[in-house]
């Protein structure tokens, strides 16, 4: 069904995500924070030191305007790594 095939993809790369995890080839950090450009300058600083090469906005589109949605995304990526 459409349902085991969906399951089977999601297991297939939740094998792989902990494959490369346990090589150190990749690093997941969820972080749970309220911010916006304005705001929380440590947790801007303390994502930005992360180096990340990609980040994932999820529904943040959805709750902010472009512009300010702008201003965060180039503080966090201030390290010039971030795509």
């Amino acid at each position: 069904s459409i349902m085991d095939a969906a399951l089977a993809v999601a297991r297939n790369g939740v094998k792989r995500l902990r494959l490369l995890h346990r090589h150190k080839l990749v690093d997941v950090r969820l972080l749970h924070e309220a911010i916006s450009s304005s705001t929380a300058p440590e947790v801007i600083r303390q994502i930005a030191d992360a180096h990340a090469f990609s980040m994932s906005w999820s529904n943040v589109p959805d709750y902010m305007h472009p512009a300010d949605l702008h201003a965060l995304a180039r503080k966090l990526s201030t390290r010039g790594d971030c795509v």
